[in-house]
């Protein structure tokens, strides 16, 4: 919403656009179901009508009959939707009945034929888009990598039992904090170094893995002491009791 200060001090409303915003909505042509095009314009006039002040409400009107004609939409769907936009709802006693309600792909006017077989049948339909290019096409963004992630990592010893902890930062460089107390002699820093120094076993460094990408700390808490219930652990804080 746009406010702004009219003359005398009063405070003005009307809708709010970013300086980027280029007037593209769903294009009259495109391979829709024409309510769901209708839908576009009467949803533009219903917040024209909610967002802005009596003064400012025909520019806005005009604006959006103007877009929308850049989208090729004709002059009578504006006009018919601003005029239905103040028609009394229906009661939930005036709604109608429907035994079950379906939700089809939209196929042209073979849809609208399959619409009225069902509609006679008291069954809903809800037509959906069919299937879009986005969904046939890859994404560009890499992959993040896995061990790159926040969550619930373990260190292995040679003697089978591994060391659990939770972490906010990436596996390598919890990796490297380990190394570090090891080599600075701090064992009640590292629970997997002092059970290696007490015990005088190796470290099997490479084959420490996240067990499981969580990003939030509470919930990695959690899942940090459940895993600690199903492995074989060193020595060490069991965390959260469960």
């Amino acid at each position: 919403m746009r406010v702004t200060v009219d003359v005398g001090g009063s405070l003005g409303h009307s809708v709010y656009r970013k300086p980027t915003h280029k007037d593209r909505y769903l294009h009259n042509s495109s391979f829709h179901h024409p309510r769901v095009k209708s839908s576009v314009i009467r949803t533009l006039i219903q917040r024209a009508h909610k967002n802005c002040k009596q003064e400012h409400l025909q520019d806005e009107l005009q604006h959006i009959s103007t877009a929308l004609r850049l989208n090729e939409y004709h002059r009578r769907q504006v006009k018919t939707q601003n005029h239905l936009n103040f028609r009394v709802s229906y009661t939930q006693s005036q709604r109608p009945n429907y035994k079950d309600i379906v939700n089809p792909p939209f196929i042209g006017s073979t849809s609208h034929k399959i619409q009225r077989i069902l509609n006679q049948a008291s069954i809903k339909v809800y037509h959906s888009s069919i299937k879009k290019l986005q969904a046939s096409l890859q994404t560009h963004k890499d992959k993040q990598d896995h061990k790159t992630k926040a969550g619930v990592c373990g260190i292995p010893c040679e003697c089978g039992k591994v060391c659990i902890g939770e972490t906010g930062r990436d596996l390598s460089t919890r990796v490297k904090e380990h190394t570090a107390h090891g080599c600075r002699g701090d064992y009640d820093k590292s629970a997997i170094v002092k059970h290696s120094h007490a015990e005088d076993h190796i470290i099997d460094w490479k084959a420490a893995e996240l067990i499981v990408p969580v990003n939030r700390w509470h919930p990695r808490c959690i899942r940090e002491a459940i895993e600690m219930c199903r492995h074989d652990t060193v020595p060490q804080n069991i965390g959260f009791n469960i």
